[in-house]
């Protein structure tokens, strides 16, 4: 009989945290070797922190040896305990050793280099690098904290993913100091050390532009312009920093702030290379950036030519409105620093209470105050030192009512009117005059008259004045912007100005022919005082008594041909002047003169240029010569070296022969001369014709030596080259069977060709063609067949048959090679 006593099971053994983290543990241990003769249904997990005295359950359906156990809070300690439970009950708890809830890696280390990257007044800007070490966690966030300079309590700014974190809500004015800590799942890191005190003050901008404008061996003197943002406070100067070059360490050069745009930094050392540069400081105690450096100067005594600059728009050409200010700004370098001189025009610029020069080391200025219109022209500014001039100019149009016109002139005046003539204004206002006013005075009066108020020419004739009174005119130019100043005239009495002219010169008699007779005279030594307009002719027939107008009208040469006169009667002629007073007195009378055609020698022939005439073969050409000579001079045609062409057709018509060849060939090329005659003399010329074609077939092509397979081929040269050099020739050959010609080559250029690769046996013909610039010529062939063969060798073995006393016979045998031909015969000697 077995008994079996049913009890509590003992506790678990060999119980232990496998692993433990900041919010979970795992735990391991084995079944009790005594389950109290009942199976273990299960097992109960508590838990206990060391900040409370009571267990808390975590599971007691655990059926496995081993248990998860999540929900902890990092950093805090605790202890487990495993009971097993059958269906007695539980039995006694196994109770783990104190544990630590934490992660298995530390907090990072603190971040690095943190520093203040931009100030403002309610916020700043810091960067930093990440830490050194992680603490085997990737780093999550970190944490920017800032404090006041006189506080000892951090306060937190701010969270940033980045590098980089932004502090708002800053009051301006005050100094503050910023620390960062890094942060990942097990916390954050130790603080940073802190950044320098900085005050939060919106930032001031950088002066910029810095330049060099002059250098000695000792100095450099820099400019630079103001930065465009103070940081909301008056700036209260510049400093002025400079190091060798190369170098790291910067310098101050000013010992007390700079309030100028300008500075020269002193004492320097002669032929070192230095950089430059320039923080600017406001009243708030903010400094800015360092603006950019000007670097790599040469400390040396430098000569530079003067050289001037201005704005594109000044060169383009400026334009303003009468009474506004016109400012011209010259940029200027050199060294020395150059003189200036500024002229308007072609006169110097001189300074009153309107007009200022301002000259400084890198610019010039001239302002002139409350423009006027004569105050528009071209400025020219001169800039000059010992190693150069320079000069540049702009125009400057001032908008304004136009200047005074040209000198008013009378002229035309007579007892009804007078004509006034002017130029326009040199000034126009930079507008178009669009009309001009034009007033009239008696001189015993005050009042103006308006006489024309819508002139558009520059001219005028007024009328309905009073005889004999004096008058002054005057005319006023007018554009859009109004009335200009008028210009007045001189004084004037309406009268009369002239008088009938004088007499003209005693006529003579040019020509004369059967029905008209030329005469000429000279003009009158006064023409009273008005233009001369014309003459008027008369004639008297020898037979009559009375003067005839000779000319319709009035003559306005003093020349004229008198027509439609009777062959064989004399005339006389005289002449009178006509100007604006009249017909003015009349001349001398002419002598007789007949009216008869001229006589005279005939003259010789023209003579003809000679030259020479490129024809192109088939063309047609004609030469053409004039004929002058009285009498009239007939023509002879010939050519000098052969006949001429039969088809030669010579057209002579009134005054000039033209000999005419159609569809030319180099057989009309020559000299073709001609011979004028009449019974004044002869004359005679030549025409050189040159008909351009190809050369002509080559003469006495033969073949001059004959081989086993060659052939050596001479010609003599084509009677005509074509009137042009013959470059090369074709040489061409055949068999007698065939038609056709093969080229052997066609840059031959001699009288000579070696044709080679010939067939021994053969029948062959050989044709030539010269080559020039206009084409290939004609060719020439060998007349008779030439066969390609060469001397048989000399029989063999001669043996005497038979003998008598007055015949022999002897046999030999033929020989190796018949030379390419059958043997004909054979001599015996």
């Amino acid at each position: 009989m077995r008994i079996v006593v049913l009890g509590r099971p003992e506790p678990v053994e060999k119980l232990e945290i496998v692993e433990i983290n900041a919010d979970f543990a795992t735990l391991n241990w084995n079944m009790p070797k005594d389950t109290g003769g009942a199976d273990i249904s299960g097992y109960t997990v508590e838990k206990r922190d060391n900040d409370s005295c009571n267990w808390n359950l975590v599971s007691n359906s655990i059926s496995r040896t081993n248990c998860r156990i999540s929900g902890l809070v990092a950093g805090l300690e605790y202890n487990f305990r495993v009971m097993a439970e059958n269906r007695i009950g539980l039995s006694s708890p196994v109770v783990t050793e104190t544990a630590l809830a934490k992660y298995p890696f530390a907090v990072p280390s603190a971040p690095q280099d943190v520093v203040i990257s931009e100030i403002h007044k309610e916020s700043m800007t810091i960067d930093f690098n990440p830490p050194r070490k992680s603490g085997g966690s990737r780093v999550t966030h970190y944490i920017c904290e800032f404090r006041e300079n006189n506080s000892q309590f951090w306060k937190e700014g701010c969270e940033t993913r980045s590098t980089e974190g932004r502090i708002n809500g800053l009051i301006e004015g005050l100094e503050y100091q910023f620390r960062v800590r890094a942060c990942n799942i097990a916390g954050p890191s130790e603080p940073s050390d802190p950044t320098w005190c900085a005050k939060a003050l919106d930032p001031c901008d950088a002066p910029y532009d810095l330049k060099v404008d002059d250098i000695t061996a000792s100095t450099v003197a820099l400019s630079w312009i103001a930065p465009k943002y103070t940081g909301g406070h008056r700036l209260a100067g510049y400093d002025i920093e400079f190091r060798k070059h190369p170098g790291k360490i910067w310098q101050k050069a000013n010992f007390t702030g700079v309030q100028s745009l300008f500075y020269t930094v002193t004492d320097l050392i002669d032929g070192c290379c230095y950089d430059f540069r320039v923080i600017a400081r406001n009243t708030a105690g903010c400094s800015s950036k360092p603006c950019l450096p000007v670097v790599e100067i040469d400390v040396k005594d430098v000569y530079i030519p003067a050289t001037i600059e201005f704005d594109q728009t000044l060169l383009e050409g400026c334009t303003v409105r009468a009474g506004q200010d016109i400012l011209i700004t010259a940029k200027i370098a050199g060294k020395p620093i150059p003189r200036v001189n500024w002229m308007h025009g072609n006169v110097d610029v001189r300074e009153n209470d309107f007009v200022k020069i301002t000259n400084g080391p890198t610019t010039s200025e001239l302002l002139i105050k409350d423009s006027k219109l004569k105050h528009s022209g071209d400025y020219n500014c001169t800039v000059s030192n010992h190693y150069g001039t320079a000069s540049l100019s702009c125009h400057i149009a001032v908008l304004d009512r136009p200047g005074a016109v040209d000198q008013v002139q009378v002229y035309g005046v007579t007892e009804e009117r007078v004509r006034l003539q002017w130029s326009p204004p040199k000034q126009t206002g930079g507008s178009e005059i669009q009309r001009y006013i034009v007033e009239k005075r008696e001189t015993s009066r005050l009042i103006w008259t308006t006489v024309d108020d819508d002139c558009r020419q520059c001219n005028c004739t007024i009328k309905r004045l009073i005889k004999d009174n004096q008058y002054i005119f005057r005319v006023s130019p007018s554009n859009k912007y109004g009335i200009g100043t008028p210009k007045e005239s001189e004084a004037v009495v309406i009268k009369n100005e002239f008088t009938v002219s004088r007499a003209p010169g005693k006529p003579k008699i040019a020509s004369t022919m059967s029905d008209s007779i030329t005469i000429t005279w000279d003009r009158p030594t006064h023409d009273g005082g008005s233009q001369i307009t014309g003459y008027h002719v008369e004639r008297r027939n020898k037979k009559n008594m009375n003067w005839v107008r000779a000319h319709k009208s009035a003559v306005h040469e003093c020349r004229l041909r008198v027509a439609h006169l009777q062959a064989g009667n004399e005339y006389e002629f005289r002449v009178s002047a006509i100007n604006k007073a009249g017909i003015g007195a009349v001349s001398e009378a002419s002598e007789y003169g007949a009216a008869q055609d001229p006589l005279y020698a005939p003259s010789k022939p023209g003579s003809p240029k000679i030259r020479t005439m490129m024809v192109k073969a088939g063309a047609t050409f004609r030469i053409s010569m004039k004929m002058k000579g009285r009498p009239e001079p007939t023509i002879t045609w010939r050519k000098a070296d052969g006949e001429m062409n039969e088809l030669a057709v010579i057209d002579t018509q009134k005054s000039r022969s033209t000999l005419i060849i159609e569809r030319a060939t180099v057989l009309d090329s020559g000299r073709y001369e001609f011979v004028l005659e009449s019974a004044a003399g002869t004359k005679d010329g030549a025409v050189s014709v040159r008909v351009i074609d190809a050369p002509s077939a080559p003469l006495n092509v033969r073949v001059t030596d004959i081989g086993k397979d060659e052939v050596k081929l001479t010609w003599d040269t084509p009677a005509s080259d074509g009137c042009a050099p013959i470059s090369h020739y074709i040489v061409e050959k055949k068999t007698a069977d065939k038609k056709s010609w093969t080229t052997v080559t066609d840059k031959c250029e001699r009288e000579m060709c070696q044709v080679k690769s010939l067939i021994t046996g053969e029948t062959y013909f050989f044709r030539v063609r010269g080559v020039n610039k206009y084409g290939e010529g004609k060719e020439g062939v060998t007349v008779e067949p030439c066969i390609i063969a060469s001397k048989p060798d000399q029989p063999m073995s001669i043996d005497v048959v038979e003998m008598t006393k007055t015949t022999g016979h002897i046999a030999w045998t033929k020989p190796l090679s018949d030379g390419g031909s059958a043997v004909t015969g054979y001599v015996v000697e």
